[in-house]
């Protein structure tokens, strides 16, 4: 594995263009507190699927903010009322959570729209750093990583009920 925090010249082979390009400018850096040797982290992340929809998790569903608002290497968009700072590092991580109650909780979840698919965090596809208090943690992916021992989790019978709930709600 390589030492990042060494060796930056090993980044081209690493990293997706977008951060690998900031960081060799040194435009950006990692912040404090980064694990790149840490055991591998049991981890839940929302995705975009319809109801029906159960393809299997790749790349795409793990996409930092940053490469979900850029085009052409530009930030192009705001993430529905957030705004994107391309100068911040946290923005070039893939967010994911510890704790699955949590996560529903911050995307206020059940959408009809997303999915809950969990899996590990290992060092192998990326430094991460993970916020104790919260158990979020921002995973800074490798351009190549393997995601395929992340999985969607079908939905339980409670999931079911709140989401009937919900809609009810609403009405």
């Amino acid at each position: 594995m390589h030492d990042l925090k060494n060796n930056v010249d090993c980044l081209d082979d690493l990293f997706p263009a977008v951060l690998k390009n900031k960081l060799l400018r040194k435009e950006l850096t990692f912040p404090e507190g980064i694990s790149y040797h840490y055991d591998k982290i049991k981890a839940y992340r929302c995705i975009r699927r319809n109801k029906d929809d159960f393809t299997p998790v790749g790349r795409e569903d793990f996409r930092s903010n940053i490469e979900v608002s850029m085009s052409d290497g530009v930030v192009i968009k705001k993430k529905r009322g957030q705004k994107i700072d391309p100068n911040d590092i946290s923005y070039y991580g893939t967010s994911l959570f510890q704790d699955r109650s949590k996560l529903k909780n911050a995307m206020k979840l059940p959408r009809p729209s997303q999915k809950i698919c969990v899996g590990y965090v290992y060092e192998e596809g990326g430094p991460q750093l993970t916020n104790e208090g919260n158990g979020h943690i921002n995973w800074w992916l490798y351009e190549n990583v393997d995601l395929s021992n992340f999985v969607i989790e079908e939905e339980t019978e409670k999931d079911i009920n709140l989401s009937n709930i919900d809609i009810v709600e609403e009405i």
